[in-house]
């Protein structure tokens, strides 16, 4: 890693954006009574958003800074 300093902190800001989607994805599942079809939202939303997460820090990530 060429910038540990900056490279720490671009993977710590990428974990609290997945932290914080993942919160708001995890929220139809305190209403599965009313609407139980809303767990595929939960479950396809964090699906993708690991995918997506991965491919960030191999693209922009790990490409940035790694020497």
């Amino acid at each position: 890693v060429n910038d540990v300093k900056k490279y720490n902190r671009a993977v710590g800001k990428m974990f609290c954006i997945f932290g914080l989607v993942f919160i708001i994805l995890g929220f139809p599942l305190l209403h599965l009574k009313e609407h139980p079809a809303w767990i595929l939202l939960s479950v396809a939303g964090t699906m993708i958003e690991s995918i997506i997460m991965m491919a960030v820090y191999v693209v922009v990530i790990e490409k940035k800074y790694r020497k």
